[in-house]
């Protein structure tokens, strides 16, 4: 999993300096960190509530030294637009953006229900 992560992270021409992305899962999720484009962190997180991942985030940041403001966090996987969760990662992070999904993968009514990132996990399975 954390291999097929990094290969799609390696393969970007572009990447905010100081990058962290998650991938939510049902009661986990994957967090990867980039200082200055070289990669510090992968791990996972096993969590009970939308804020043990906001705990989990500032505490990874708290580690290497990071602020919110000063670092891109990038989301995919089950974490809705208009979520709870969304909206505590809003007040946190103010560089944020949601992870480009190849639509193609995905037949049209799947987006009539949900935004493209929401897949993420389908095509990252955790084993």
């Amino acid at each position: 999993i954390y291999t097929t992560i990094l290969n799609e992270l390696d393969a970007r021409t572009e990447m905010a300096p100081d990058f962290l992305k998650i991938m939510v899962y049902p009661q986990t999720i994957i967090a990867t960190l980039f200082i200055q484009h070289q990669l510090q962190l992968i791990q996972s997180f096993s969590f009970e509530t939308k804020e043990d991942i906001c705990f989990y985030l500032l505490s990874i940041l708290k580690e290497y030294q990071l602020s919110p403001e000063q670092t891109h966090l990038e989301m995919s996987g089950f974490i809705e637009p208009h979520g709870e969760l969304h909206q505590y990662i809003q007040q946190l992070f103010p560089k944020r953006s949601f992870a480009d999904t190849d639509i193609s993968m995905l037949m049209p009514q799947m987006l009539e229900s949900h935004h493209a990132h929401y897949f993420t996990p389908f095509f990252n399975p955790i084993v």
